[in-house]
């Protein structure tokens, strides 16, 4: 028998194996991890000063951010997941369905995005006029993210927001500055009588007789 015919019967009797197409992967659901909240800094007291609080609060912003961008991706996935599956429910092949998921949520989050901007700068001005109108107030845009955060919680006026975040510190702090003003302008208005001329008498010209 030629090589040839022993080729073609090994064949045969050795068929090509033909390998199943790889399905697609499945999108998968991100599970949130177990992420430590950043604890809430000392309020500013006269055991811990403003500046101190002040640090500590930039730093508890930055570890929030992070969290929160997080957060944002996981749920950004997870709803992309959701919709994925309602259209290949409907009957769209699975790339397309994904495809279609994907923009959805994409402009959903964007639409978000947009409107919480919207109603942040919305607040910076309501709070702007806070402070211009009522100067116990102050200092009220040091901590307008805990201000919103509170007024978001409980529903509350920006006044009570404020109170709950600057505490009874705030109001003697307020009484103290009232007191310093006071006596502040009480060394000016004397000051300024002590620098005063007296006045001096006219001379008479009249020649005596």
């Amino acid at each position: 028998m030629s090589d040839e015919i022993k080729n073609e019967v090994l064949e045969e009797k050795n068929p090509e194996v033909v390998e199943p197409e790889v399905e697609p992967e499945q999108p998968e659901v991100v599970q949130p991890d177990e992420v430590e909240q950043p604890e809430e800094p000392e309020k500013p007291s006269e055991s811990v000063p403003l500046a101190k609080f002040m640090d500590e609060k930039k730093k508890r912003k930055e570890l929030e951010r992070i969290l929160q961008e997080k957060q944002t991706l996981e749920e950004q996935q997870n709803r992309k997941v959701q919709e994925y599956q309602t259209f290949v429910q409907r009957g769209y092949p699975e790339q397309e369905a994904w495809n279609l998921a994907n923009d959805k949520v994409n402009r959903e989050f964007e639409d978000r995005k947009a409107r919480e901007k919207y109603e942040s700068k919305l607040f910076d001005l309501e709070i702007k006029d806070l402070v211009k109108n009522d100067a116990f107030y102050s200092d009220a845009e040091s901590f307008k993210d805990e201000i919103k955060e509170k007024m978001r919680k409980l529903d509350c006026s920006m006044q009570d927001a404020y109170m709950l975040v600057r505490g009874p510190s705030r109001a003697r702090e307020y009484q103290m500055q009232q007191e310093q003003r006071a006596k502040a302008q009480q060394a000016q208005s004397k000051t300024r009588k002590l620098e005063t001329p007296s006045a001096t008498p006219l001379k008479s010209n009249t020649a005596n007789t």
